[in-house]
Formats: C-alpha cells, structure tokens, sequence
C-alpha cells in the first residue's frame, strides 16, 4: 500500500512547516472557505472533491494565490524550483510518410 503523501517528508521541507502555515493562515486576510481548507493543509489532511469544486469553482484567484503562496514558504521559505523535463512524444509520422 503506497503511504499518503502527507506522512512523506519531503525534500527540502522545513521540519516544521505544518506549524509555520497554521499561523501564517491565521494572519491572511482570506475567506473563511479557504481558512478551513488551508487548514486541513496544515493538519496533513487530504482534500476532499468538495474542498476541489470551492477552489475551482469559488476560490477568488487573488485569494488562491495567498494560499498558495502561504503552503510554499511555509514548507521551502524563499527557495524556488525549477523543472525541464526532457521527453520525446512518439508518433506515426514516420510510418505515414
């Protein structure tokens, strides 16, 4: 059975980053939909199809990107990441022309 990833610790993650969101939560200025839900972020919770359809369907995107934002420097502080990925698509083009 594969283990969630919120019980995964992951690379380069602050070892408290669940602590540091919480109180970063606290001190945004977002709706009370995206508190809760940044909340169970922090819990290491999984979102829910419903926590889903309020992010995509109700979630102001200024607001989104507050949250967003919070969960990054929570867990990496001001380290970005960068990632090329490198892959050929495979097509029939040679086999049609």
């Amino acid at each position: 059975m594969v283990e969630s990833s919120s019980q995964i610790e992951l690379a380069g993650s602050h070892p408290n980053w669940r602590e540091r969101l919480t109180s970063m939560i606290g001190e945004l200025d977002l709706p009370a939909q995206l508190k809760i839900i940044g909340e169970k972020v922090a819990m290491g919770n999984r979102l829910s199809l419903e926590d889903g359809m309020i992010l995509f369907t109700d979630a102001d995107l200024v607001s989104l990107g507050k949250l967003a934002d919070a969960v990054k420097i929570a867990r990496f502080g001001s380290d970005i990441f960068f990632n090329s990925n490198v892959h050929i698509n495979q097509t029939n083009i040679c086999v049609l022309a």
